[in-house]
């Protein structure tokens, strides 16, 4: 069964990958070394948002930022 979300969940869903990878991002790029686990979240969330854009049709590069 295939799930659908309205346009309100595909954007919090969006809101929330993006933030989280900000948060690892910094966190990586602030003095740390990534350890495998955080590169490989940092990874999945980059096809978590590229997803969720496309399914919003979003160009690809565009800023999210409101």
């Amino acid at each position: 069964m295939k799930q659908q979300y309205s346009e309100a969940h595909l954007r919090l869903i969006l809101q929330l990958a993006e933030a989280e990878e900000r948060d690892l991002f910094t966190l990586t790029h602030g003095g740390q070394t990534a350890n495998a686990e955080q590169a490989l979240r940092l990874e999945a969330l980059d096809e978590i948002i590229a997803y969720t854009e496309s399914l919003l049709g979003f160009v690809p590069g565009a800023s999210t930022d409101g």
